[in-house]
């Protein structure tokens, strides 16, 4: 019961920081990552208050267990951001996955948006280079687009 607790975010009741921390050391080939936040999330708690903003995370905590897999990874690494390990997805079940969340989300009816971005890791690159491209794809889709993969 202990090592749940330690591992799980009081708020969402997804997986914590150091869960994640411990998920990525057993990342695969074909595995894919996903980053997601909440956008203009410091604006939506100052006009809407700190309330709805925990709502909003974990109303997008739900919907991103609800588009995964059992086997699927899901963790918030703090604030607004969450991390997804979606287990031998390669692009394929990536698109698909976000597909699903993506549908979650406009069912849900929050009026509130969100950007993703996905790398698959690859036996050529390292963890750390899969994060670090699937951070970088998040901050691209911000650029771009905002609610969509």
């Amino acid at each position: 019961q202990l090592t749940t607790k330690t591992l799980t975010d009081a708020l969402t009741g997804i997986g914590n920081r150091r869960a994640w921390d411990e998920t990525v050391a057993s990342i695969r080939p074909g595995d894919a990552v996903v980053i997601v936040d909440v956008d203009h999330f410091k604006q939506l708690n100052d006009t809407r208050g700190h309330d709805h903003g925990d709502r909003v995370l974990t109303e997008l905590a739900q919907c991103l267990q609800g588009a995964g897999r059992q086997h699927d990874i899901i963790t918030r690494l703090g604030g607004d951001e969450f991390a997804i390990v979606l287990r031998d997805a390669h692009t394929h079940g990536t698109t698909a996955y976000l597909h699903r969340l993506a549908t979650h989300w406009h069912a849900n009816g929050t009026a509130a948006t969100y950007s993703a971005g996905s790398a698959t890791h690859h036996t050529t690159n390292s963890i750390a280079d899969t994060i670090r491209h699937a951070d970088q794809a998040l901050y691209d889709t911000k650029r771009s687009r905002r609610t969509r993969p």
